[in-house]
């Protein structure tokens, strides 16, 4: 306050009492304390004559053995009320002669009094307000890593369950929210929401054109990983100086979110593949495996001309024989059923090229093992 041309005060207000303490609202140790009260008094003595202060009352705020006649005792902190604050006490230091003023300049309830005491009324007043769209980036701030974990998982498990549909929508919805929201609140521009973009398309290339796991699966991972961290990091000002570049402790703080995001996402993963296709609803909206067979021994055993060219979905692979496409070390990629397929050995090395039969199914994962040479 002091360090403000004019002081004025608000109704019930009250200034003072900084005798420095510790942080568990304990008193200093005396050689302790004299030695940081004296530098502080020097601040405020400093501070109040620059600007015009009464500075022997701004040193009693912080030292208490300083008495105000009339004001406080020795032994306690100076404290003023808003109507002590603007009285006026006579000369309060002889060699001061700014001692003899008021601290506050006076009483003001509210902006409009402030105006008309300056002459500065009438006056247009503008009151801004955060808008509908600051209100809601401020809001999707606040869920943003919730917003990314639900639109990740529901990613993968569209993948695991392709045709479903819903998880693809759920995860599209997190997701553009996700950033929409990073937009709003200036954290994220189109740069960000493309390498995103551009890293799904790469993961999607990898997983379904080309065999195995290489440079487009990787190169999508580092464009998603950055992407997102980019999108949490609030943007270097322009125009602001000193406000122009990067904040390298939001930037780490970004990093640890989109880790324990990640971090979060495998027991979620775990959970869903273990225990989701065992749920009522997920059976009425992914073909049941039994019924899949059944369906499957049917079409086998129609004659040549009415069977249809239909691929064998879940648990009607078990035992069906195949070509691996890719090395297995131990997971890979296998053409069966004339479609390629996720597959894992039981720990063992298969060459691409090789036959391979379909040994165990649990949902979409699938064990393999090499199948005698025809």
């Amino acid at each position: 306050a002091i360090a403000m041309d004019k002081i004025i005060m608000s109704p019930f207000s009250a200034i003072g009492a900084a005798q420095p303490i510790t942080a568990t609202g304990q008193e200093l140790p005396e050689k302790v304390d004299r030695k940081i009260i004296s530098f502080l008094k020097g601040e405020v003595r400093a501070t109040a004559k620059y600007k015009g202060h009464p500075y022997r009352i701004c040193e009693a705020f912080v030292d208490p053995t300083i008495e105000i006649p009339g004001l406080t005792p020795v032994g306690e902190p100076l404290t003023m009320d808003q109507d002590e604050a603007t009285t006026f006490y006579g000369l309060v230091d002889e060699n001061d002669p700014t001692s003899s003023e008021t601290l506050a300049a006076f009483v003001a309830v509210d902006i409009e009094d402030i105006l008309k005491h300056d002459g500065l009324w009438p006056a247009d007043i503008h009151e801004y307000e955060m808008t509908w769209s600051e209100n809601l980036a401020k809001f999707l701030m606040g869920i943003k890593a919730l917003l990314l974990l639900v639109g990740i998982a529901a990613l993968y498990l569209e993948v695991k369950t392709p045709g479903l549909g819903a998880p693809a929508a759920v995860g599209v919805l997190a997701l553009s929210l996700f950033f929409w929201g990073s937009y709003l609140a200036d954290f994220a521009r189109f740069l960000e929401i493309a390498l995103f973009i551009l890293g799904i398309l790469l993961l999607l290339v990898e997983i379904f054109v080309i065999p195995g796991f290489g440079v487009a699966g990787l190169a999508g991972i580092a464009l998603v990983l950055v992407s997102l961290v980019l999108a949490m990091v609030k943007l270097p000002s322009e125009n602001i100086p000193g406000l122009s570049q990067w904040s390298t402790q939001a930037l780490s703080h970004a990093i640890w979110q989109v880790i324990i995001v990640f971090v979060a996402l495998v027991p979620i993963i775990y959970i869903l593949a273990k225990f989701l296709p065992a749920t009522p609803i997920f059976r009425k909206l992914v073909l049941n495996p039994e019924t899949a067979a059944a369906e499957s021994e049917r079409m086998r055993a129609a004659p040549v001309g009415l069977r249809l060219e239909k691929p064998r979905p879940g648990e009607a692979l078990l035992g069906v024989e195949g070509t691996a496409l890719t090395d297995l070390r131990p997971s890979g990629m296998a053409l069966i059923d004339n479609r390629r397929v996720d597959v894992v050995t039981e720990g063992g090395y298969i060459s691409a090229g090789s036959r391979v039969r379909v040994i165990e199914v649990h949902g979409n994962y699938h064990v393999v093992a090499e199948a005698p040479q025809k």
